[in-house]
């Protein structure tokens, strides 16, 4: 039991298929202002892949991300909302999280895989990294 092959067989989406959303990153380029709305954009080689509308609560706790999807050959509005949660840093200062609209806990990332309508973390979508999948 437990040897090689054992375990769950099949596919599992990985972290780096997924468009993610850093709370880290946003801090640091401003966009969890209180008050703060714009796009945020996914590139690959220099091409723009995806992108979502964002906007921040005026008391800043709460960020509503806007954006469509076609599902079955139709143009779909979707809509996430995701709690900011603010915490302290560990040499000072606070840090910002995002709290997942699946589960209710703080993340500092959340993601959107394929074929998934709303932005959730990885333990609710079951998500593995790419170098766990290598022998």
């Amino acid at each position: 039991m437990g040897g090689y092959g054992s375990g769950r067989q099949g596919y599992r989406a990985t972290v780096e298929s997924s468009l993610m959303l850093s709370a880290y990153y946003m801090q640091k380029k401003g966009i969890l202002e209180p008050g703060s709305s714009g796009v945020y954009s996914w590139t690959r080689e220099a091409e723009t892949i995806a992108s979502i509308s964002y906007n921040v609560g005026r008391s800043g706790d709460l960020l509503t991300l806007s954006y469509a999807k076609t599902k079955d050959g139709k143009r779909v509005e979707l809509q996430t909302l995701a709690p900011i949660v603010k915490g302290p840093a560990n040499f000072g200062g606070s840090r910002y999280y995002l709290g997942c609209p699946l589960c209710g806990r703080r993340y500092s990332k959340l993601y959107l895989p394929c074929g998934v309508d709303r932005f959730g973390c990885r333990r609710c979508y079951n998500l593995t990294y790419t170098s766990c999948n290598e022998s």
